[in-house]
């Protein structure tokens, strides 16, 4: 048994409760969530039936976690009346059971927004229901479900920091927090403090559901942070699992193969992974110092190897340096003759010499890098950008939400003073709602010379794309960072218009946001002198920066203000220009780097966590996907298989640089 207090919802295992508590006692389990009673839902059950489970129960040892109940389950517009006697019913089965929590949910409705009467009519509905649990001394346990008011983490937290109290609280379902795109790390932040019990489900971004560990629930973290905090609650399996599609692409022990169609043997599978997590040794990525490895001696490579060398990142010390070439291993030698040099990264992983790792290749490279450092348990910071293509991103975020090594992404713009107070003007609400944000970013001049230094840039096989996947990573994050991901893009991009290269050199996007905001963003490699000019309109005025300057025009009243209370034709708002003293320097790199090793030997905050790389990545996809098919590309449902077949089209049919066509990232771990 691997720990006391696992249940689960048993009526995956089989109709009859019999064989559901056969399995159980197999298992060693002795708690379940009853919601199906041979063949009948828990809310249907007679006292007398209920009765006579409760017999069933003391006869096997098996006693009840939780009431699986539904209340809640239904249209807000839908007749109150007979699901509140349904409610009652569930309250005397719950006594009858000696069940002290009762499973719930927050209703559903019809339409994409929940309006302010309709939150008020949920508010009502559940002040209701924790009053009769008050009188029954039971606790209602709201579940996070795709659909009802509580389903994202934010709504959630509206009805804990409003309802709250000794019989209305959390359950954490990882799971249906993915299935509603949320981020469970960011979830669990906000309603750690609220959660009483926790159903163990884990979901794959597609939806599909896997055992815990396996998809982007972040399960090991969330179950690991709740056992910090001291928690000792339940932990109830609800494995939802089958026979599913990509079974044989994970990298699962024995355990899952010949997997059945559900029954036992899906419920014994959750159970093991759940055991997996739990009895896994305890791990930190703390550590006294950081002992860094750098995969790479490239551009990035060796400016990471002077900073670190000089000493300029306290608590970090250079340990290792790979790179498959021989001269320049011979130059690392010379450079740093007290270190280790290697010629394959797995060999270095696996040599003791580091506890982290700087992953500072060609693009295609990040993440299987990535995923092999964890797998031997090193700390991670990975060169923008994460990846060529979402999908091969979204493996790296699952094989990263499930282990607990300090991972980050070179993001080193983060550290400039003025795009930070830039993000903190919008944030605190002080610039009132945003209008337009256009990024004019035409400062990364690249002469044919650039393109020509190394066979792998420029090329849709060898670098994954061109300005949009080298240069522009960084301003594609901070426009992310500060003003969150659009939810649609349409682009007009040109390939090879300045140079003799076949990926991109001029981009013009649109970005568009459901709040009304619209966004222009342009860069190109081949102006010189260039531009760098962000101005963003907004209520209170407009921030313009450039030269490294930071002026704000700012009204004295909201635009909107202004516009509702003026009767005069022409008159626009009274503002004044402010020059705001905020530098553009940063610490850049090595800013970056005092911050990872910070999170490592601290546990410290990260300037960007590695998972984020996804989101400045979407967008570049979204860019070169609208231009390919003409058509403007909603985020939340950007076709990722069509984006990674035009892709690979175009490698195939590329007439640039054939001779030197190969496989990334071996398993040997060689690179070139």
């Amino acid at each position: 048994m691997c720990y006391s207090k696992i249940s689960g919802f048993s009526d995956e295992i089989a109709s009859d409760i019999k064989t559901q508590f056969e399995v159980l006692n197999k298992l060693g389990i002795k708690y379940f969530e009853p919601r199906g009673v041979n063949g009948k839902n828990i809310s249907e059950l007679t006292e007398d039936e209920a009765r006579q489970l409760k017999m069933e129960m003391d006869k096997c040892g098996i006693k009840a976690s939780s009431i699986g109940s539904p209340i809640g389950k239904m249209q807000l517009r839908d007749d109150f009346c007979d699901h509140f006697e349904i409610f009652e019913n569930v309250i005397k089965v719950a006594k009858i059971l000696e069940a002290k929590y009762i499973r719930m949910f927050s209703f559903y409705h019809e339409g994409d927004v929940w309006t302010d009467e309709e939150r008020s009519l949920v508010f009502s509905r559940l002040k209701r229901l924790i009053e009769v649990a008050k009188e029954n001394d039971v606790v209602l346990l709201h579940e996070n479900e795709k659909g009802i008011y509580g389903d994202t983490a934010e709504r959630c937290k509206d009805l804990m920091d409003n309802l709250y109290c000794d019989n209305f609280k959390a359950v954490f379902d990882p799971a249906n927090f993915v299935q509603c795109g949320e981020d469970t790390k960011k979830a669990y932040e906000l309603l750690g403090d609220y959660i009483e019990y926790m159903h163990i489900k884990d979901s794959k971004a597609d939806g599909t559901v896997v055992p815990a560990g396996y998809g982007l629930g972040n399960v090991p973290y969330v179950i690991n942070t709740l056992k910090k905090k001291g928690y000792e609650g339940f932990f109830s399996l609800e494995p939802h699992l089958g026979n599913f599609e990509g079974l044989s692409n994970l990298e699962l022990d024995d355990k899952m193969e010949n997997l059945p169609d559900g029954g036992e043997g899906t419920f014994t599978l959750a159970y093991n992974a759940l055991c997996d997590i739990l009895n896994k040794p305890k791990q930190t990525s703390k550590a006294d110092k950081v002992i860094m490895g750098i995969i790479g001696f490239g551009n990035m490579g060796t400016k990471h190897a002077e900073n670190i060398s000089a000493g300029k990142i306290p608590g970090m010390e250079l340990g290792a340096i790979c790179d498959i070439s021989e001269d320049r291993r011979k130059l690392i030698e010379k450079l740093y003759p007290d270190i280790s040099v290697f010629d394959n990264y797995m060999d270095m992983y696996k040599s003791g010499k580091i506890n982290s790792v700087i992953v500072a290749v060609p693009h295609y490279d990040h993440p299987k890098m990535v995923m092999d450092a964890f797998r031997n348990d090193l700390n991670v910071m990975c060169e923008k950008p994460a990846g060529v293509y979402t999908k091969q991103v979204r493996e790296m975020n699952d094989a990263a939400a499930n282990q607990d090594r300090v991972f980050g992404i070179m993001y080193n713009q983060r550290t400039v003073p003025i795009y930070q107070k830039l993000k903190e003007m919008v944030e605190s609400g002080e610039l009132g709602a945003i209008k337009r944000i256009s990024w004019i970013m035409t400062e990364w001049y690249r002469p044919q010379a650039y393109h020509d230094s190394s066979e792998w840039r420029s090329t849709w096989e060898l670098e994954g794309g061109g300005t949009l996947i080298n240069q522009n990573p960084h301003q594609l994050d901070l426009w992310q960072w500060m003003f969150g991901m659009p939810d649609k893009i349409y682009a007009k991009v040109s390939y090879g218009k300045y140079y003799d290269i076949e990926t991109e050199d001029d981009v013009t996007a649109f970005f568009e946001y459901d709040s009304g905001t619209i966004g222009h963003y342009v860069t190109c490699t081949g102006e010189a002198p260039g531009t760098n000019r962000l101005e963003v309109s907004c209520d209170m005025g407009k921030i313009v920066i450039e030269n490294g300057k930071m002026t704000f025009n700012k009204n004295e009243i909201s635009e909107r203000e202004h516009n509702r209370i003026n009767t005069e034709l022409f008159k626009k708002p009274a503002s004044e220009e402010i020059q705001l003293d905020v530098s553009a320097e940063g610490e850049q790199h090595v800013g970056v780097l005092k911050a990872f090793a910070d999170a490592v030997i601290n546990g410290g905050e990260l300037l960007a966590r590695g998972e984020e790389g996804i989101n400045g990545l979407t967008m570049s996809n979204a860019i070169h996907l609208s231009s390919w098919t003409g058509e403007t590309i909603e985020l939340k449902n950007m076709d990722e298989d069509k984006f990674y077949e035009i892709l690979q089209d175009k490698i195939k049919n590329s007439t640039h640089k054939k001779t030197i066509r190969k496989q990334y990232a071996d398993t040997e771990g060689t690179y070139r």
